[in-house]
């Protein structure tokens, strides 16, 4: 028995079944790096609930408030991100616009100005279970201290307004604190709805409410 021979072929082997392998990753990985963006976003956990606000490019909604003074939001350029777009937006009403950017921080859909101010509010969180509470924005000073805390009050209420009625609804109760020197100086409440596949319904604030009047959002399949 020649076993340098045996050892010969026995490595050439081994060295065969190496190199098949690496082929076969290399294969099966091709494109890998192109869809791993598109591949985060199909397993994303969330993506049934993100229409509850769509973050779509051509999207708007037109609001009214209490005064008859209309402001329309739209959608003019959107951002691919791992789990959710995000979108810049611009608002024009009374004689102002605004432009603001709006994502998904994973689990939260953050709302902040678009000149880098730090402003940052979260607006909306998912799973929308009803009970779920979370912070919304805090800020503190040398003396005064500001929070405001949001529960999801209601998961099936059916809303009407002036651009239709919708049931399965998402009503958001956020209580507003301003504290001086450790003493409540002001507290609000308002109340917020959204409707999957169409965003926010209303809001209100006292007597003071925004209603939605009109929208257009582009199709959502597979949003």
């Amino acid at each position: 028995m020649n076993l340098d021979s045996n050892r010969t072929h026995s490595r050439f082997g081994a060295l065969i079944l190496l190199l098949c392998s690496v082929l076969a990753m290399m294969i099966a990985c091709t494109g890998c790096n192109e869809d791993s963006t598109v591949s985060d976003r199909n397993e994303d956990p969330f993506a049934e609930y993100r229409d509850y606000f769509p973050l779509i490019e051509g999207s708007y909604w037109r609001y009214r408030n209490s005064e008859s003074i209309d402001y329309r939001y739209v959608v003019v350029n959107t951002h691919q991100g791992s789990w959710a777009d995000s979108a810049d937006v611009l608002i024009s009403g009374d004689g102002d616009d605004q432009a603001w950017l709006i994502y998904w921080d994973f689990d939260e859909l953050i709302v902040t100005p678009a000149d880098g101010s730090n402003s940052v509010k979260s607006y909306f969180i998912v799973p929308p279970d009803s009970g779920r509470t979370w912070r919304t924005q805090s800020s503190e000073g040398a003396r005064s201290v500001y929070y405001s805390d949001a529960t999801i009050v209601a998961v099936d209420s059916t809303i009407t307004v002036m651009a239709g009625t919708w049931s399965e609804t998402i009503v958001i109760r956020e209580i507003q604190v301003t504290k001086l020197d450790g003493v409540v100086t002001e507290q609000d409440t308002t109340w917020t709805a959204y409707a999957k596949g169409v965003g926010q319904l209303f809001h209100k604030m006292g007597s003071f409410e925004t209603i939605l009047v009109e929208y257009s959002v582009p199709d959502t399949t597979g949003y």
